[in-house]
């Protein structure tokens, strides 16, 4: 199976995401300096809870899931609008997603620290939302090693196998590629690295 991440590797987006972040707390809290720190890597989850503290309150699961809902609607406006030179399919997707989807044996899904329905919002823009039958979320589990692991049995589940007999395929890599999972076992988990420029080839 492919876990596709989003942001950089999909699509680029123009920062909206980072925008509706900024903009849900100065909202909320009147404070333009929450997220004040690099994203990259963080699930949605994680940058909330980061900024909260931040900003010097208390993380509640309460709190965090209500600004996570008024975000959604904020990304919705940053993502629409966007001008179309800066929002786009990254080189080559489309293609790979087309060339994979032909075989039976392969499942498509994301793997993502966005919130399933942020990532929804982003995708949708450039059409390819539906190509994905699954993943695993930013709300699936705040971190990311973890969220890789419920799209994986999630992506075990609709090919109908025994999750230790799947090849787990992560595009691109985490920061550090997650060998120590119990599952998948480390052999059948591999990474493909790609700068944002390049188009994205897959050998399947």
């Amino acid at each position: 199976m492919l876990l596709f991440d989003v942001d950089g590797t999909l699509v680029t987006t123009g920062g909206a995401g980072r925008r509706a972040l900024e903009r849900i707390f100065e909202v909320v809290y009147g404070r333009n300096d929450a997220c004040s720190f690099p994203l990259d890597g963080m699930t949605d989850r994680a940058i909330v809870r980061a900024a909260l503290r931040n900003i010097g309150r208390n993380a509640g699961e309460p709190e965090i899931d209500a600004i996570l809902v008024r975000y959604l609607e904020i990304l919705a406006e940053e993502v629409a609008g966007v001008d179309s030179d800066k929002y786009r399919i990254h080189r080559g997707i489309e293609p790979a997603l087309e060339a994979a989807a032909a075989f039976s044996h392969v499942a498509l899904g994301l793997g993502t620290g966005n919130i399933r329905e942020g990532a929804r919002v982003k995708l949708t823009r450039v059409g390819i939302y539906e190509r994905f039958a699954f993943g695993g979320f930013g709300c699936d589990h705040e971190d990311r090693t973890e969220l890789l692991r419920v799209g994986a049995r999630r992506g075990a589940e609709r090919l109908g196998m025994l999750p230790e007999n799947c090849r787990v395929v992560i595009v691109p890599p985490p920061t550090s590629v997650p060998n120590h999972w119990e599952w998948p076992p480390a052999d059948s988990v591999r990474a493909i690295s790609r700068r944002p420029e390049q188009p994205l080839r897959l050998q399947i």
